[in-house]
């Protein structure tokens, strides 16, 4: 499910304003981020054992 699908998805169940819009990307980029994060240090302790 793409994030446009999402944001449509969520625009047919209710009509959000664009604050509640923009909290879901600023939310969706965090997760995102943090699973990057997490990635990469998984991924160095990998290559330094």
């Amino acid at each position: 499910m793409t994030t446009q699908k999402c944001v449509l998805h969520l625009k047919v169940q209710m009509p959000p304003t664009l604050a509640l819009l923009e909290m879901c990307y600023v939310i969706l980029h965090i997760n995102l981020f943090c699973q990057h994060l997490i990635l990469l240090k998984i991924l160095d302790k990998k290559r330094l054992s």
